[in-house]
């Protein structure tokens, strides 16, 4: 990997994010407007769904999953400083209709009602990880810490697209407890040198990736034009790099080329 004595300022932001659960309505609503409605993850499934539920309106730890898909019981303890004994207090299922009570309580409608709510809501993850994919794959952004969610840097061209996203994520949050922090940057050599190797193992990542396909996988005509196109993508981003930093790295060039040698060679041993 080619670094070099840079000399330059790279400027962008770094960003790093928290989220929490979101309204898929909302969600899909606001990035549609901005063209990016395909980034929107399903929302929460039906098994995620009950569980949220009755672990809010009955406590996490008195509810236990039972064999079979959503399927939990509400459990009654009684502990002492000797002993814990626990039994059923209630079984809530998904059926075909709807969901199924093994007894009638007081909240069932609460449950019922606050159960159709969390369906329609992305879990926190899904959040955390459309906005990576964005940051990422779209606006041509680099992790640069790890843990946490992640801090990413964002190019300077990027970021008023970015920043619409964003607000995109943060007011469509049920809690507003979605929150991404921006903070304008000017990266001197030594940052922008910790911005190559980022790019550079983020690229050997998706390398590694293919090549485990490649290995693994019968290297049909669909097979290798996804491989390829995989390839030149990788490419793209780093030329997309090379434009930002206006250096070649030619290793990462060699890199895919290799990749997309091992792809085409799997294609005509598996004929």
């Amino acid at each position: 990997m080619e670094q070099g004595n840079l000399n330059l300022k790279l400027s962008g932001v770094l960003s790093s994010f928290r989220s929490s659960r979101t309204s898929r309505d909302q969600l899909l609503r606001k990035m549609t407007d901005l063209g990016m409605g395909d980034y929107v993850p399903s929302a929460t499934s039906k098994h995620l769904a009950l569980r949220n539920t009755l672990r809010a309106l009955f406590g996490v730890d008195k509810v236990k999953n039972l064999p079979g898909h959503a399927n939990f019981a509400v459990i009654k303890t009684e502990c002492t400083a000797d002993s814990w004994a626990g039994e059923s207090r209630l079984t809530v299922k998904v059926g075909v209709f709807g969901l199924e009570f093994s007894e009638d309580v007081d909240i069932k409608q609460e449950i019922i009602s606050r159960y159709d709510r969390e369906l329609g809501y992305v879990p926190p993850e899904a959040v955390s990880g459309m906005l990576v994919e964005v940051a990422t794959k779209v606006l041509g952004g680099i992790p640069v810490l790890s843990g946490g969610g992640g801090t990413y840097w964002i190019p300077e061209k990027s970021v008023p697209a970015w920043k619409a996203i964003v607000k995109c994520a943060e007011d469509s949050s049920i809690n507003g407890r979605t929150k991404v922090t921006l903070f304008t940057t000017v990266l001197d050599d030594d940052s922008v040198k910790s911005v190559i190797t980022s790019l550079d193992a983020d690229i050997q990542r998706d390398l590694a990736l293919i090549e485990k396909e490649v290995s693994t996988k019968d290297m049909k005509k669909n097979a290798l034009k996804n491989r390829l196109k995989k390839s030149d993508e990788l490419r793209e981003k780093i030329r997309s790099f090379e434009k930002i930093l206006g250096k070649t790295l030619e290793g990462m060039h060699d890199a895919v080329e290799k990749t997309k040698k091992h792809s085409v060679v799997a294609a005509l041993q598996s004929l």
